[in-house]
């Protein structure tokens, strides 16, 4: 898959000669290390949405890591606060079997109850990164997050339902996990506060898109809050 196209919606921003010879160096390191083609590729795809949505929505004073090995909580990516002014904040990617793992997770976003369209592959991508950022915009107290409690005070019916349905499906995962013997640690990990936000509001943008929203739409609605 190309790169422009799974990024979709920022597809003229990184067609310059130092994105791709980083490309090419990112490339070499992870074959060294032993990761496939398709792997790299998805990998590099996922940084480049992620580094672009986060130059929009915010900053671009991030460093980017790609770690060639699985995180041990099976996630592909995740922020990293630094906690610290005269550091840099982080995105990390995980390479091992990224590709399989999107394509497995594709279909399983929850979408808004008006939405008759399923998920593709490139707008999974995208909500991956914006997932991510979401999170920078969480550890900056720069949102409201969303709780379970939210959907009480929704103006908007479906946002509302979208809310309701996320708690239910956040509740089932984490019994499934309880009885897969996952550790707690596991499960405070992927069913916490700052996860249900973030679902909450991938799963808004992304039908929003599917309705043909503007990237400036898209970029200001990472910001949804109550």
């Amino acid at each position: 898959m190309n790169a422009l196209n799974a990024r979709g919606h920022f597809h003229e921003i990184k067609e310059c000669v130092v994105w791709k010879e980083r490309c090419t160096e990112v490339r070499k390191m992870l074959e060294g290390y032993g990761n496939v083609r398709e792997d790299i590729d998805t990998a590099i795809d996922l940084m480049g949405c992620i580094e672009i949505l986060n130059e929009q929505v915010l900053d671009s004073d991030v460093s980017l890591r790609f770690n060639p090995e699985n995180h041990p909580y099976d996630i592909i990516a995740e922020y990293i606060g630094c906690g610290n002014i005269n550091k840099m904040d982080a995105f990390g990617v995980f390479v091992t079997s990224i590709a399989e793992k999107v394509e497995c997770d594709v279909g399983n976003l929850q979408v808004l109850p008006n939405s008759e369209k399923g998920i593709t592959f490139a707008e999974y991508m995208l909500a991956i990164a914006m997932h991510e950022v979401r999170h920078r915009l969480q550890s900056r107290r720069l949102v409201r997050m969303f709780t379970y409690a939210s959907a009480e005070f929704c103006e908007d019916r479906s946002l509302s339902s979208l809310i309701n349905r996320t708690f239910i499906a956040f509740s089932t995962k984490k019994r499934e996990y309880e009885s897969e013997g996952k550790s707690k640690e596991f499960i405070r990990y992927r069913i916490n506060d700052l996860e249900f936000d973030a679902q909450i509001v991938v799963s808004y943008v992304i039908s929003k898109l599917q309705e043909g929203i503007t990237r400036k739409e898209m970029t200001t609605l990472i910001r949804l809050e109550l």
